[in-house]
């Protein structure tokens, strides 16, 4: 059952343009539409002079809805009841997804009119502008993204996984008329009617989500000369408005279960094809990321190659392409895409980066604090152990060690060793050793009062450079299996 409520609002004190009537009519698709009134009400009932009067209408659930600014101003309880809420009082800066704004949490389509209003009218705050391609967006959401300085053909790469099944795209073409950039009429004609310059051709891509009732809609819209307006408007909803939990099907081309399947963004594909003119797949890759300012530095998963078997496969359709020294392609590779979506989604993966080949550091909070606390303080003065591993595939692992002074093991008198942080590494170079050291620096560790190493030349100068050995303060020692090895030798 529908409810209504009408409202008179003082505009002695207020512009009448902040005023917003929300009804339930649509011209294309279900939803709330919002249209600017000045001093008089959409029933067509004069208000008294200074006042305007609201007539809201809802279908018995609480909502919230939003200006063309993105600026919260009419509210409703179960029961019909609105309130105007004070811009100033009741800012919308906090709505984001990520680094995105979001223009408005509704779950139904917007309808013809609100579109045109921001694209063609361009009636929104640009504070709630987004710059780059909204990733990750699993809520009812739209976002309005300026186009100017990106792929348009990246709007679908939202790490979503994959969107398959509903896939459709209506296209109409509309006249409109404006007055103070304030959309007034949208009539709809035919194509052979649309070459006068306030004709625009409209459309909306649908999409559906692989694994639920999740939903996407495009909007776009161009001018008669067919060229695309610089807005677009993403939405992202669920049919019933309850947002849930979405699970990522890995590819379908995929015999095994693994890991979900995240779409390549088209501009990241051309840049694998150009760069692989001139270099070789293995340094494609890190071209590649340090264009987007690094596997940190990454705004979505598909902005990096997925790994060099998709490098080669694009090398393999260029025929003046540089050739690798490698005789053939690898029977198995690095996947920087699962190591991306790692550093993005939990703290344990703390700094990755390519310099010039892979180096990553991992520790949690615990073990930063463990460490700075037992190894870095005079009153415990825990010795840390750094012990770089044997080669497993294409990758070393560090690992440091300390003994945990709050603990005894039972019937010795021996504290456990605890494992602290971890760096991945291609090479035993100083520079890889470095970067493990600055990292340590980085996330908090100024100080180490002790430290132990299996006597690698390369890692002792990086660890002596970092934390240098002072005289009654701070102490490098040989781990004594290494030297009873050595002694043994010798």
């Amino acid at each position: 059952m529908d409810i209504c409520a009408d409202f008179v609002i003082d505009l002695t004190q207020d512009n009448a343009e902040d005023i917003i009537v929300i009804s339930d009519s649509d011209e294309d698709e279900p939803g709330h539409s919002q249209e600017v009134v000045h001093n008089h009400s959409v029933t067509g009932e004069e208000a008294p002079a200074g006042q305007a009067l609201l007539h809201a209408s809802h279908n018995g659930k609480s909502s919230s809805e939003v200006n063309l600014e993105g600026q919260p101003v009419l509210t409703g309880d179960r029961h019909g009841q609105g309130t105007v809420i004070d811009k100033q009082s009741e800012p919308f800066t906090d709505n984001h997804v990520g680094q995105w704004p979001v223009f408005s949490n509704i779950y139904k389509g917007l309808n013809r009119r609100d579109v045109l209003n921001i694209i063609v009218g361009n009636q929104i705050n640009f504070d709630l502008v987004c710059k780059s391609v909204p990733t990750n967006v699993r809520k009812n959401a739209t976002f309005v993204v300026d186009t100017t300085s990106i792929n348009v053909r990246d709007l679908s790469a939202d790490d979503n996984g994959i969107w398959r099944g509903g896939h459709s795209c209506p296209q109409t073409y509309v006249t409109v008329t404006t007055a103070d950039g304030v959309v007034k009429t949208v009539k709809t004609v035919p194509k052979n009617q649309s070459t006068s310059s306030n004709t625009y051709l409209y459309m909306r891509h649908y999409s559906i989500h692989a694994e639920s009732s999740f939903k996407r809609i495009i909007h776009k819209v161009y001018n008669n000369e067919r060229k695309l307006l610089p807005l677009v408007v993403i939405q992202y909803y669920f049919d019933d408005g309850i947002e849930k939990e979405i699970s990522l099907p890995n590819h379908g081309n995929q015999k095994k279960a693994g890991a979900p399947f995240y779409r390549t963004k088209p501009s990241t594909l051309q840049n694998i094809r150009e760069k692989c003119l001139t270099l070789p797949p293995k340094k494609v890759i890190s071209s590649c990321t340090e264009d987007v300012g690094g596997v940190m530095g990454c705004k979505s998963v598909g902005d990096i190659p997925r790994d060099r078997r998709q490098v080669y496969n694009a090398k393999k359709n260029i025929t003046n392409a540089c050739k690798s020294k490698r005789g053939r392609a690898p029977t198995m590779s690095g996947d920087y895409g699962k190591l991306f979506t790692m550093a993005a989604e939990n703290d344990f993966l703390r700094s990755v980066q390519f310099n010039p080949q892979l180096q990553t550091f991992s520790a949690t909070n615990q073990q930063l604090c463990d460490l700075k606390r037992y190894c870095g303080s005079d009153n415990y003065k825990c010795i840390l152990g750094i012990d770089p591993t044997f080669r497993l595939g294409e990758f070393y692992t560090t690992v440091t060690t300390f003994p945990h002074p709050m603990f005894v093991i039972k019937g010795t008198d021996n504290h456990p060793t605890m494992l602290g942080p971890i760096m991945t590494h291609m090479g035993r170079k100083q520079i890889d050793y470095d970067f493990f050291c600055n990292s340590l620096k980085t996330f908090g560790i100024d100080r180490v009062v002790a430290w132990g190493t299996d006597g690698e030349t390369a890692l002792i100068n990086s660890f002596e450079n970092a934390y240098p050995t002072v005289s009654g303060t701070s102490v490098h020692l040989r781990c004594f299996a290494h030297v009873e090895d050595d002694l043994k030798k010798n």
